[in-house]
């Protein structure tokens, strides 16, 4: 209990500071990236809290670094409930992680967002990556793709299974198995 009471004051404190980054940032960049220290922080976390914030989302995962303290808190309190973290929750977080920061990053490199605060680092270097290889509508033509199968794969996770792709189902595959 503990561990979840500290889990959950921790990610408050990760969530303010980073709603905080959101507002200040633009005043605070420069002491973030090395000017002086003289340079005053905006953000009401203090330096721990700024630089934390400023490593998630600008230096991390764009403005989508939010879901770690949101899932830091929620985990906390998981666990002060005695109850278990469910492990769907974790991996929509990582997907989303990936597949916003990788917008981010192919907004970029289309030229329709120049901060990187929409995309980070992360979703920078990812699109940059993509975008050698396979050029901007590439890029773009593969972000839609890879959006469409996990909405896909989400779907075929429901009920809505047999409706969208009817030859999965399990009964259909063991009269397909019976025919041949």
């Amino acid at each position: 209990m503990t561990l979840g009471v500290a889990t959950a004051v921790l990610g408050v404190y990760w969530l303010i500071a980073v709603l905080a980054y959101f507002v200040s940032y633009t005043e605070d960049l420069a002491a973030l990236e090395g000017a002086s220290s003289a340079v005053p922080l905006h953000n009401p976390t203090g330096w721990i809290g700024a630089r934390l914030a400023h490593l998630t989302i600008y230096r991390g995962f764009g403005w989508i670094g939010v879901l770690f303290p949101v899932l830091l808190t929620y985990m906390g309190v998981r666990w002060v409930q005695g109850r278990p973290v469910k492990r769907l929750y974790l991996l929509v977080t990582l997907a989303a992680l990936y597949f916003f920061s990788t917008l981010g990053g192919v907004l970029a490199q289309l030229g329709l967002v120049e901060d990187l605060i929409w995309c980070g680092v992360v979703g920078a270097a990812f699109g940059d990556f993509l975008a050698l290889y396979i050029g901007k509508v590439g890029l773009l033509l593969s972000w839609l793709l890879l959006v469409g199968g996990q909405a896909m794969a989400w779907g075929a996770c429901g009920k809505s299974a047999s409706r969208l792709l009817p030859l999965w189902r399990l009964r259909q595959s063991r009269m397909i198995l019976r025919v041949l």
